[in-house]
């Protein structure tokens, strides 16, 4: 069997249920090896050893993914993600200015829902590592920024939504947005998933490269990580709009609306599209055959003409929408457990 070097609607799926349950049965293996050696919540969760293994926990599924998933199935996954497609210096640096725009511009929108989400029960207490000195600065952006933006981008963007993309860039974007979304499992990780999702992925489409939207990931992860540092030194929140007026409520929508006004500026007219390549059919001279195409649709491309079992869109739909109802259940479970907790 030839390698092959793009990805169907049925690897879509089946990846996210991979990188969906497969963190959740180790996630309980792992809870029950630790609690022979804890005996109580706090116990646990100030422990740094656990802190340190339930940070890189889904991260470390989503690579044994990455590589088994692609190995087993003979996927060139370079390609197929569209890693290997070229990123000008120019697109990298407006994707770094968004993901700026869209940390700075989207703090206080998400900061004022999650708290409305709280005021009426919602216990959305989070443990990770200690992020108050510069040596577990280094440690998070490495565990939380760098590592996140390489497998979550290969998951979600390189195999999630170029799988669906024969679908349309709409449904693709929309459905592999709602499952990054889910895979957070908390209702305080909800907005801002939804919200970034749909921006990589229209990165992705802009530059044909997933590098660009790896970037992009890893920036705004660095950005937070690097404002709760400085928060922690400081002894107070910077970024903070309290939203207890009607005044602050109304500046901050205007901000979140202003920041979308430019990203979406940003990516429409700063992002520069990949150079076109020029196809010539040198076996018919007679008819000079000459095919001109960008770089990020030579995969897609390569996946509709190689693609040649591909199911009727009611039995995709049906796929789709199973594995969307298992990611929503579990999603569920967690944020009642939230409430409830």
């Amino acid at each position: 069997m030839e390698e092959r070097s793009f990805y169907t609607f049925k690897d879509s799926y089946k990846t996210f249920l991979w990188a969906l349950l497969l963190p959740q049965v180790v996630s309980i293996v792992l809870a029950t090896i630790f609690s022979f050696f804890y005996t109580s919540t706090e116990e646990l969760t100030s422990s740094l050893i656990y802190l340190f293994v339930a940070t890189i926990l889904a991260q470390a599924c989503f690579a044994f993914i990455v590589f088994y998933y692609n190995k087993k199935n003979k996927i060139g996954f370079k390609t197929a993600t569209k890693l290997n497609n070229k990123c000008s210096a120019k697109n990298l640096i407006v994707c770094a200015v968004i993901s700026v725009v869209a940390v700075f511009g989207f703090v206080n929108l998400i900061n004022m829902i999650n708290s409305g989400f709280a005021s009426i029960g919602f216990n959305q207490t989070s443990y990770s590592l200690p992020n108050n000195t510069f040596y577990w600065f280094i440690i998070n952006v490495i565990l939380l920024a760098v590592i996140p933006a390489i497998l979550e981008e290969l998951v979600f963007r390189g195999m999630i939504f170029n799988g669906l993309r024969g679908r349309g860039f709409w449904f693709a974007s929309v459905i592999s947005t709602v499952m990054f979304a889910l895979i957070h499992l908390s209702i305080s990780q909800l907005i801002f998933p939804l919200i970034m999702g749909m921006i990589f992925c229209f990165v992705l489409e802009k530059t044909g490269s997933l590098k660009a939207t790896i970037t992009l990931h890893f920036c705004n992860n660095f950005i937070v990580l690097l404002i709760s540092y400085i928060n922690s030194l400081i002894g107070f929140d910077f970024t903070y709009i309290s939203s207890n007026s009607a005044l602050n409520v109304i500046l901050i929508i205007l901000i979140a609306l202003a920041s979308a006004s430019l990203i979406f500026v940003l990516i429409e007219f700063c992002i520069k599209k990949p150079e076109k390549i020029s196809i010539q059919d040198t076996n018919t001279p007679e008819n000079n055959i000459n095919v001109t195409m960008s770089q990020n649709n030579l995969n897609f491309a390569d996946n509709l003409s190689n693609n040649l079992t591909k199911p009727d869109k009611k039995s995709q739909n049906k796929y789709i929408l199973g594995s969307l109802c298992v990611g929503i259940l579990i999603w569920l479970i967690y944020v009642l457990s939230e409430l409830f907790a």
